[in-house]
């Protein structure tokens, strides 16, 4: 594989990972609902248009496995919660 589309990878990786991190953080603190940066998620996916058809598909992945880990994450936390 080329090394610049690792290192793209990776930084897309990375940014994906902060912004869990983040809407995390600032769901616990009761400062934002996850559940609807979840769904915006899912919403804008299922608008996405414009863009080259594999581009397209790619991103509306990228945003539906976030909202995904998301509310995978909340699930944990409830669970942890008791």
């Amino acid at each position: 594989m080329d090394t610049s589309i690792s290192e793209l990878e990776g930084r897309i990786e990375g940014l994906a990972n902060l912004l869990l991190l983040l809407t995390a953080k600032l769901d616990i603190k009761g400062i934002i609902d996850d559940s609807e940066i979840s769904a915006g998620l899912n919403r804008k996916a299922d608008k996405l248009k414009g863009l080259d058809p594999a581009v397209l598909e790619s991103a509306r992945h990228a945003l539906k496995h976030l909202a995904d880990q998301l509310d995978d994450a909340r699930k944990n936390r409830q669970i942890q919660a008791g």
